[in-house]
């Protein structure tokens, strides 16, 4: 009811204040398909503040991420989630995992959970350079085997979301990693404790960020 008299007035702008926020998980989707349809078959500017990232996601054509005041990227949700331009926003927006490393050759990473991962493109950065790169969940694959750059993990837990399973390991340097896969997936049955190997699906999709000398990913510090 509110939108309708809001828009009952042809407005030049609409402004959503966290709209969605008392729905239920199911009536937020609908709802949010509903709204966004509306939106666009009136042709109206809308801004919507929300803190849930995947609904500005879902709902927007742009997105403006703030980061204590200050803007950090303005982009599309596809941009924003494939190519962040900092470690803030590839850890806000979406999940991630975030793994430390050192660069042993241009385009080589050496990782302290333990192998060397080519990225398959300049960095850009010396070689002994600390950096951090961020793997999306949905990139990352069970291995099968130890082969050259799998990476090895002591399995946690396996929790079932419907179509999906997350499954998280830890590395031998501590880093948790989350493995997102259809549930379908024999290998979404791993146990925990056991020992598996995971690999990095896409390489072109990983972001990298320089870390400073006290081990502390740099925000700041732009991917390529």
């Amino acid at each position: 009811m509110a939108l309708a008299r809001a828009l009952a007035i042809d407005p030049g702008l609409v402004l959503l204040d966290e709209p969605f926020s008392a729905l239920d998980k199911n009536l937020r989707l609908d709802m949010q398909i509903e709204i966004k349809s509306l939106l666009k078959t009136f042709g109206v500017t809308s801004i919507i503040v929300t803190h849930d990232q995947e609904e500005a996601l879902s709902m927007a054509d742009r997105i403006v991420v703030l980061n204590k005041g200050r803007i950090e990227q303005i982009d599309s949700p596809d941009a924003l989630y494939d190519r962040p331009a900092s470690l803030f926003i590839s850890s806000f927006i979406g999940h991630t995992n975030l793994l430390r490393g050192t660069v042993t050759e241009r385009d080589c990473v050496l990782l302290d959970a333990g192998p060397e991962i080519d990225l398959g493109r300049s960095m850009q950065r010396r070689r002994g350079t600390p950096v951090t790169i961020s793997v999306r969940p949905e990139n990352i694959s069970f291995n099968g085997g130890e082969r050259p750059g799998a990476i090895p993990v002591t399995i946690r837990a396996t929790v079932p979301l419907g179509a999906v399973s997350i499954t998280e390991g830890v590395t031998a340097s501590g880093e948790a990693v989350k493995i997102s896969q259809a549930r379908a997936s024999a290998m979404a049955k791993v146990q925990a404790g056991s020992t598996a190997w995971l690999a990095i699906s896409d390489v072109s999709r990983v972001s990298i960020f320089s870390t400073s000398v006290d081990g502390v990913p740099n925000h700041q510090q732009r991917s390529l």
